[in-house]
């Protein structure tokens, strides 16, 4: 054991409409098919009576299906149409072999499947368990008037495509965004699917192929995960012991939501240290960018005081070299010359 999960959901009317090449089955066809009725079970080759669980058979459930739209109608609207989906149909297996599967964890996995199938996905109707093809799977059945509204991805999908119209944005953006939250919300309902059951009894998430692992790393993976689930069933036996049943129902969500805390919190220590360290360079950056400046405006302070040095230079050569010419004694410049003695001489 200690295989990948696998939970499936899909809804079914009383008379469907016509799909491609006749696919469409009704709600008798399902539930005969769970009875093991042999025109609605051509797949299996070798056909044994199915193991009742819980609630009705399936054929009882067939007939009954007509009295719970009755007992469930939703109030405001109409009984459902014929080819209105009426019946959620869900199917989980288990990975071990028909041929060597151990019971006991068998039997604790269907005892923790059908509880979260009551709690995420409505009333346990019929619950049958096949041990004739190749692996351990059980089938849960729920009625409802609209069954669409019990599976997250198309009550996901309804809600963007109201929000979409609401918006009035083209009828290609309103298709992409309804498939994109219908495959969020399945991925979610997996994870729950997950953490709340599968991970108890050594189930992997995702298989090696979507994990890209090898033999070794996926054995190892798995011998991991079943010490993992032991532990968590211990812990679970332990609180049971204890009388806390409240406390076990909150365990599988404060489990899952510690660790993506956990995560949260480490997430965020990054990016304060991302954040540390663009402000550190910026503010380095900012220094670089002033020393700069400084060193420029510095720089054109020197180019300025050299200029003016150049045109003193330039004027100390150019006396130097009046005074060369008038063989030294040459008056200073600007002042006039003196008169000569004997006073101002006047021509008649």
């Amino acid at each position: 054991m200690g295989e990948f999960q696998f939970g499936h959901i899909n809804t079914y009317a009383r008379k469907p409409k016509a799909g491609k090449n006749g696919a469409a089955r009704s709600v008798r066809e399902i539930l005969g098919e769970a009875d093991r009725v042999a025109e609605n079970s051509p797949h299996v080759t070798d056909p044994k009576p199915p193991v009742h669980l819980a609630g009705m058979t399936p054929s009882e459930l067939a007939e009954r299906v007509e009295d719970l739209l009755v007992e469930r109608a939703i109030e405001g609207r109409r009984a459902p149409r014929s080819d209105v989906r009426v019946l959620a149909a869900a199917v989980y297996s288990w990975p071990e072999h028909v041929a060597y599967y151990d019971k006991d964890r068998l039997d604790a996995w269907v005892k923790d499947q059908i509880k979260w199938h009551a709690k995420y996905v409505g009333a346990v109707d019929c619950a049958v368990l096949h041990l004739d093809e190749a692996h351990p799977h059980i089938h849960v059945y729920t009625v409802d008037p609209d069954a669409r509204r019990l599976t997250p991805g198309c009550k996901a999908k309804r809600e963007a495509e109201a929000e979409g119209l609401a918006a009035m944005l083209p009828q290609k953006d309103i298709c992409k965004q309804a498939n994109i939250a219908y495959k969020a919300a399945m991925v979610a309902w997996q994870d729950a699917l997950h953490a709340e059951v599968g991970q108890f009894h050594g189930l992997a998430r995702l298989g090696p192929k979507r994990q890209r692992l090898t033999r070794p790393e996926w054995r190892k993976a798995k011998e991991e995960r079943i010490a993992a689930a032991d532990a968590l069933n211990a812990t679970r036996k332990h609180l049971y012991e204890l009388d806390i049943a409240a406390r076990l129902e909150d365990f599988c969500f404060d489990h899952q939501r510690q660790d993506y805390e956990s995560k949260l919190k480490q997430q965020r220590g990054e990016l304060d240290a991302l954040k540390a360290e663009k402000d550190a360079l910026e503010s380095e950056r900012a220094a670089l960018e002033g020393e700069i400046k400084g060193l420029e405006f510095d720089a054109r302070m020197s180019r300025d005081a050299a200029k003016r040095l150049q045109q003193e230079i330039e004027l100390l050569e150019k006396r130097r070299d009046e005074l060369r010419d008038s063989g030294g004694h040459a008056a200073p410049a600007g002042k006039p010359t003196p008169p000569k003695r004997g006073g101002p001489t006047f021509n008649p």
